[in-house]
């Protein structure tokens, strides 16, 4: 049985991609799945910073749509799909959070929660920035330089 994801929001602190490959939110964007992403404005290290934000643009191009939080520091890493999965817990959902921080999330099939963790996104959204791809491809040529150099370090982050 083949089951069609029609919406997949994720709220991370630091998930880092591997270059070389194309984010899978890109490949679930372009497959026509409502594709959000949030993570922090201000982040707690710089070079996964510029590393997560090279990976921005194909992104937006795609249709992901991205909010940086900027309320507060935001440390949370939950994913929502389709009122019907919900998953909670320490890892960035990146390969180094599963293979060598022995990092763990929970997987919750309850609709209740999550709709209720949906709830919760929604709500960060209005205290988030959500950004345009038109207004991103005019960002300052110093960022770029520095998600150049970002990307460089992601297949080790």
């Amino acid at each position: 049985m083949v089951r069609i994801i029609f919406y997949y929001w994720v709220c991370f602190h630091c998930q880092c991609f591997v270059y070389g490959r194309r984010p899978t939110k890109t490949l679930a964007a372009l497959s026509g799945v409502d594709v959000r992403i949030m993570i922090p404005e201000k982040s707690d290290n710089i070079v996964v910073k510029w590393s997560i934000r090279s990976y921005f643009q194909e992104m937006l191009e795609a249709g992901v749509q991205i909010y940086l939080y900027k309320d507060s520091f935001m440390h949370s890493k939950t994913i929502v799909a389709d009122d019907s999965v919900s998953s909670v817990g320490t890892a960035n959902l990146d390969v180094r959070s599963f293979e060598q921080n022995f990092e763990v999330n929970a997987v919750i099939y309850n609709s209740s929660i999550a709709r209720q963790l949906k709830t919760f996104f929604l709500d960060d959204c209005t205290k988030s920035d959500q950004l345009n791809l038109q207004e991103y491809l005019l960002r300052p040529r110093s960022d770029k330089v520095k998600e150049g150099l970002g990307k460089i370090f992601s297949p080790i982050l």
